[in-house]
């Protein structure tokens, strides 16, 4: 020990260097013939005797850190503290509430328009939404992480594509539907990874007999970067079935441009970051007019997505964009609310 070091930093820091070692040991992509797998590891670190001397406490304390690692990202070291506890019994009171909203109808889907240049509409994104009876609207940001950690974004996924299927056919039903629209859903990790995930649009595409091409799948950028071989093979069974690629939050990861010509997509959705300060960055408009001079070289189509006034709009349009989705257009919207819209406008 070193002298006039306190002996607690002294042992936090030593042990914040072990799980870094052990981090980077572990964070390692393993090849085989047909695939990339990218290994990683989180750790949760509790002090002993610092924090408590009961073996059960510890072993709990150490596993709530290492939950708080994964949702900082990953490939993280984290120290449990006190108020980590309250978090993970907030956690799982809403796994509670999550699992009563499934079997009682609390889930709805809410949709946001698409348009183009003259604000003609041209698409849509499907967005879950969670109506509780008593918090009303919870945000996605708190419960969406909760169904991809317990497994429960597979089924709520699927009920999603289904219920987006089922719509789909009403407004055409109704002749409240264009032949050039889609609708997009929103895939998690959890579940594109998921070994009956291409069987699900095989299923629905069969039981709703609606053309693919209504239909779109968006990834965001992370899930093509951690398997990118992975990626491609699956992607290119979605598009073999007709099902239209939307790359979204494009521009936020570490590679964007090198994969993007690999990948079998039809649309990347550039990330709002690159949007809300457009009026005051330069970069942003360079970056911006990059993006779009190289999807359209590759003939993709490019969605300006979080746009919230005019001005972002009009610099947009000059850096080549020419689909838009945000709040200056349509906020998300019930079901109810995007048809009265469809209907006083087609």
């Amino acid at each position: 020990m070193k002298g006039g070091e306190n002996p607690k930093n002294q042992a936090r820091q030593h042990a914040e260097s072990l799980a870094q070692d052990i981090i980077k040991s572990l964070t390692q992509v393993i090849q085989t013939e047909e695939h990339a797998f990218h290994l990683g590891v989180s750790i949760g670190i509790v002090m002993f005797p610092l924090e408590n001397t009961n073996e059960e406490l510890l072993l709990r304390f150490a596993d709530t850190a290492m939950y708080e690692a994964k949702n900082r990202g990953r490939k993280q070291a984290v120290f449990y503290q006190e108020e980590m506890s309250t978090l993970v019994e907030n956690k799982h009171q809403m796994e509670m509430h999550l699992h009563t909203a499934i079997t009682s109808d609390q889930l709805e889907a809410f949709y946001q328009p698409q348009v183009n240049l003259k604000g003609e509409i041209t698409g849509f994104e499907a967005l879950l939404r969670w109506n509780h009876p008593e918090k009303g609207l919870v945000s996605p940001l708190e419960f969406i992480p909760i169904l991809e950690s317990n497994g429960l974004i597979i089924p709520v996924s699927e009920w999603l594509v289904n219920n987006v299927c089922e719509q789909i056919n009403l407004w055409k039903t109704n002749k409240q539907w264009q032949p050039h629209w889609s609708v997009s859903v929103n895939i998690s990790t959890v579940h594109f990874y998921h070994q009956d995930f291409l069987s699900l649009f095989t299923n629905v595409l069969k039981y709703h007999k609606i053309p693919p091409q209504n239909l779109c799948i968006e990834i965001t950028e992370s899930i093509a970067i951690d398997n990118i071989n992975f990626a491609i093979e699956r992607l290119s069974d979605i598009r073999k079935m007709g099902i239209s690629v939307s790359l979204d939050d494009f521009g936020t990861g570490y590679s964007s441009f090198s994969y993007l010509k690999d990948l079998p997509i039809s649309t990347i959705k550039i990330d709002r970051s690159f949007i809300k300060e457009l009026e005051v960055r330069e970069d942003d408009k360079a970056i911006l007019t990059a993006i779009n001079a190289l999807a359209h070289s590759l003939q993709l189509n490019v969605i300006a997505e979080g746009v919230e006034n005019i001005e972002q709009v009009n610099i947009a349009i000059q850096c080549g964009c020419s689909i838009f989705q945000g709040f200056y257009f349509h906020r998300p919207m019930t079901v109810e609310k995007l048809t009265l819209l469809v209907k006083n406008t087609h």
